[in-house]
């Protein structure tokens, strides 16, 4: 429950940059077509059907079953928050400095290992909020050095709020308690609580903030990944 409809439209997340979409781990689905009847779809089963599935599977039948082909998970994963607060002007370099680290323009490159969105919350009527989160697959040490390039170029545009900025080292099944954000993990064992969430939403007005519409095209709940 809740899977389906994730993995047949593409299924991005925090370890998209390093691994593809979930789509890409289907090996095989059981569907159920609008004839009633019951097929196995998979490269060597129905392939066109297969195909067709992920992407599109809502429009040829009911998926009551999939395959994954698994990975191991990664020993050690940072997790990261980075918000920034930027008015009209310093929003274009900002934008600028994320497409240039997610498009490997800076050095050192963004590692595979490096999964980064950006989600935009409206903060006041002048300015918005960026949040730079998502998930390092590596040690604490390695991230440091794998996002330093990115935080030049934003902190050279300034509006940081340095109190919100989270960097933690975690295991795998913590991590994916802390993504959940549904007061799962609210507290790391240590006293320590944890004070921002990790997921947002963007507003749905966040792009009249911009003067040039052609490079944001967000809409409400959109979010961009790395």
């Amino acid at each position: 429950m809740g899977v389906g409809g994730h993995v047949l439209h593409g299924g991005q997340g925090y370890s998209s940059h390093s691994h593809g979409l979930a789509v890409d781990f289907i090996e095989s689905m059981e569907i159920v077509l609008a004839d009633s009847s019951v097929a196995i779809a998979s490269a060597t089963k129905n392939p066109d059907l297969f195909w067709a599935l992920r992407g599109a599977g809502m429009s040829y039948g009911i998926v009551t079953s999939f395959k994954f082909r698994t990975i191991a998970a990664p020993e050690e994963n940072v997790l990261f928050y980075y918000p920034y607060v930027w008015n009209r002007v310093q929003a274009g370099p900002g934008w600028v400095g994320f497409q240039d680290y997610s498009a490997g323009r800076t050095v050192p490159v963004i590692p595979k290992e490096m999964n980064i969105r950006v989600v935009i919350v409206k903060n006041t009527a002048d300015t918005l909020l960026f949040l730079f989160e998502g998930a390092y697959h590596g040690s604490k040490e390695a991230f440091l050095l794998a996002i330093q390039p990115f935080l030049d170029d934003l902190n050279a545009v300034g509006g940081l709020v340095e109190s919100d900025v989270v960097v933690k080292s975690v295991g795998w099944l913590d991590s994916l308690l802390y993504a959940n954000n549904n007061a799962l993990f609210r507290d790391w064992g240590n006293g320590e609580v944890l004070a921002v969430p990790f997921n947002y939403t963007a507003v749905s007005d966040a792009p009249t903030f911009f003067k040039c519409q052609k490079h944001t095209n967000m809409k409400n709940h959109s979010m961009l990944h790395s």
